[in-house]
C-alpha cells in the first residue's frame, strides 16, 4: 500500500531534496575511507544511469544471505536471491521459486512443487536439491533463519522439482515458513567478506566497481523476464549515522523502517511510505498463578480499561494497528469483529468476579475467608522508552478505575529473567509472531502465562490440519471467540513497518513480513 508521508504526529514535513546543495558523488567521497580501488566489474554506461537505482549498506560482513547479520546487506540481497514463497500483504504465501504446495490430512507433511524454468546466475539450472541443501544449512544452525524452522522435523527430495517436508506438529499456513533465500547446492557456508553471491533473482551480482560501490545488473535470463530497471548500485557507508545522512541527501532510492527509525528521523523531500503490518505483537502478559487474576472477568476488565487506540495514536504515532486478538489484523482470515458481542463494561466485569470498591480506596473481594485487594505490579523493559510509556499509560488507566498498578522498569536482562521465571503479576511483552499464525508458543504447554486451555489448543491443532479456506475461516473465528471468552493475555497492537521509496519508483509490490523489496523485477522508474 502506497501512502504519502503526511502523518501530523510524525511531523514529516516535505522539504526540497538536499542533493541540489550537496551532490551525491561529493557526499560519497566525503564519507568514504580512502584506499585502492579494486574494480572487478564495469559500471553501467553513463547514458544508461537514468535507469538505475541505489541502495545503501553498512555493517557489511558477508553477502551470504543466510549468514549476514547486517540488515542492510540482507535487504540488498533481496534483489539477488529468492525464496520458495513470498507473503503478500494479507500474510498469504505466494509462489516464487515454488509453483504450489499441498498438505497432508494430519497437517504434518508438505509437498512443495518447484519451478523447472529457473536458472542460477552462473547459468546452471535450479532444482529441488538446491532447496533441500538450503534447508539443511539452516537446520544445522548459525543462520538468521534457523529458529524459523524449529518445527521442521525432516525433508527429502522426492523429484527433481519436488520437495517433501515433515513437521513436528500440524502447522497452519505452512507455506509461510519457506520465505528464506534459497542458495545454490554446495555453497560454502563460511560467511567470509569475499563470498560471491549467486542467486536466481532479477538482478545478478557484477562485482565491486569502486572502493565503496558494488553493482547488480539485470539478469538477462531471468525466468520472469528481464527487469525493467537496468541495475542497482549498492553503496557502502561506514556506519548508521553516515547511512542516515546520505539517505537524507537523496543518495538512496529505497530504505526500510528497520534501518531508518521513524520515531527519531524526519525524512526530507518527497518520500513515499509503503506500509504493512509486521509480525511484532505487543501485549499485556497476565500471570495466571496470581490468585487475584484467576477470574476471567477480572482479566476482561483489564482488557476493557486499556485504551488501545490511544496508545497507538499517542505512543506509537499511528505506527501500529490495535487488535483484540493475537491474530495479525491484516491476516486474510482475521475476524476482529467477534469481540464486539461483549457489551459488559469493566466495572460490571469486576463486580461479576466479586470485586467491590465500596470506599473508593481500591477493589477488594473475599475468597474463602481470605480478603484480596486488586493491587498489581506492572513489569516493563526499562531500556525501551516506548515500552515504558505504554506501561505508564496502562498504569494510569488502571489507577483511574481504582486498580493500583505500580510500574517496575528494569534493565532488559533483569526484566527477561523475571518473565522467564514467572515472577510477575502483569508485564508489557513483545513477541514476533510467526507468519504461519501458529500460537502454540503463546498458548500451548509451557507458555509464559502459566495458562492452559484444552479447547484453544484443540482449535490450534485443527487449524493446522486443513487447507480448506472456508473451514479455516470458521476455525480462526472460533479461535478468536475462545480467546476473547477466556482472555489469556491482552493483545494491544501489531507494529507497522515501512519501505521508504523515492517518487521516481513505480510499480512497487507492497512489502510484507517476508521481505521489504518484494519482486523487484517488476519495479520501474517513472
Amino acid at each position: 500500500m502506497r501512502r504519502r508521508m503526511i502523518t501530523a504526529a510524525l511531523a514529516l514535513v516535505m522539504l526540497a531534496v538536499l542533493t541540489a546543495c550537496e551532490p551525491y558523488d561529493r557526499l560519497r567521497a566525503y564519507f568514504t575511507d580512502s584506499g585502492d580501488v579494486q574494480a572487478t566489474a564495469e559500471p553501467i554506461e553513463p547514458g544508461k544511469v537514468a535507469n538505475t537505482i541505489a541502495v545503501g549498506m553498512y555493517d557489511f560482513d558477508t553477502f551470504n544471505p543466510l549468514l549476514t547479520r547486517s540488515q542492510t546487506v540482507k535487504e540488498a540481497m533481496e534483489f539477488v536471491y529468492e525464496p520458495l514463497f513470498t507473503l503478500n500483504e494479507l500474510v498469504q504465501p505466494e509462489p516464487v521459486l515454488a509453483s504450489d504446495y499441498g498438505m497432508s490430512a494430519d497437517g504434518r507433511t508438505a509437498v512443495i512443487n518447484l519451478r523447472s524454468d529457473v536458472q542460477w546466475h552462473d547459468g546452471t539450472g535450479f532444482n529441488a536439491y538446491d532447496a533441500a541443501y538450503t534447508i539443511r544449512m539452516i537446520k544445522e544452525g548459525g543462520t538468521e533463519y534457523t529458529g524459523s524452522l524449529d518445527d521442521v522435523a525432516d525433508w527429502s527430495v522426492t523429484g527433481d522439482y519436488q520437495l517433501t517436508v515433515s513437521f513436528t506438529h500440524p502447522v497452519p499456513n505452512a507455506g509461510a515458513l519457506f520465505t528464506f533465500p534459497i542458495i545454490q547446492y554446495g555453497t560454502v557456508m563460511d560467511g567470509s567478506s569475499g563470498y560471491t553471491p549467486i542467486g536466481t533473482g532479477p538482478f545478478a551480482y557484477s562485482g565491486k566497481i569502486s572502493t565503496d560501490r558494488y553493482m547488480l545488473n539485470a539478469f538477462d535470463y531471468y525466468y520472469g523476464g528481464r527487469a525493467a530497471i537496468d541495475g542497482v548500485y549498492i553503496d557502502m557507508c561506514p556506519d548508521a549515522e553516515h547511512y542516515m545522512y546520505m539517505y537524507s541527501a537523496g543518495a538512496f532510492d529505497v530504505a526500510t523502517s528497520d534501518t531508518v527509525d521513524l520515531r527519531t528521523y524526519t525524512p526530507k523531500g518527497s518520500v513515499y511510505l509503503n506500509e504493512f503490518v509486521g509480525g511484532r505483537l505487543t501485549f499485556l502478559g497476565i500471570n495466571h498463578q496470581k490468585a487475584e487474576l484467576y477470574g476471567v472477568n477480572t482479566r476482561k476488565a483489564l482488557s476493557d480499561i486499556i485504551d488501545k487506540d490511544d496508545i497507538v495514536s499517542s505512543v506509537m504515532y499511528s505506527r501500529a494497528e490495535a487488535t483484540d486478538v493475537p491474530i495479525n489484523p491484516r491476516f486474510w482470515l482475521y475476524n476482529g469483529g467477534v469481540t464486539a458481542e461483549d457489551n459488559v463494561g469493566a466495572d460490571e466485569h469486576l463486580r461479576i468476579d466479586g470485586w467491590v470498591n465500596a470506599d473508593g480506596q481500591g477493589y477488594r473481594r473475599n475468597i474463602n475467608g481470605q480478603q484480596q485487594m486488586l493491587t498489581l505490579e506492572l513489569l516493563v523493559n526499562g531500556d525501551s522508552q516506548e515500552k515504558k510509556a505504554i506501561a505508564d499509560k496502562i498504569a494510569a488507566a488502571f489507577g483511574s478505575y481504582g486498580i493500583t498498578a505500580a510500574v517496575t522498569a528494569l534493565p532488559y536482562d533483569q526484566y527477561t529473567a523475571r518473565v522467564e521465571a514467572r515472577q510477575y503479576d502483569i508485564f508489557i511483552g513483545e513477541l514476533e509472531i510467526t507468519p504461519t499464525q501458529d500460537f502454540t508458543e503463546l498458548l500451548g504447554g509451557g507458555n509464559m502465562f502459566n495458562y492452559g486451555n484444552d479447547s484453544i489448543n484443540t482449535l490450534i491443532t485443527q487449524i493446522g490440519m486443513t487447507s480448506d479456506a472456508e473451514a479455516l475461516r470458521t476455525l480462526y473465528s472460533e479461535l478468536a471467540s475462545a480467546f476473547c471468552n477466556d482472555m489469556p493475555f491482552v493483545p494491544i497492537f501489531y507494529a507497522k513497518e515501512y519501505m521508504l521509496s523515492s517518487p521516481k519508483l513505480g510499480d512497487l509490490r507492497c512489502p510484507s513480513i517476508s521481505g521489504f523489496y518484494r519482486l523487484p523485477g517488476g519495479w520501474k522508474l517513472q
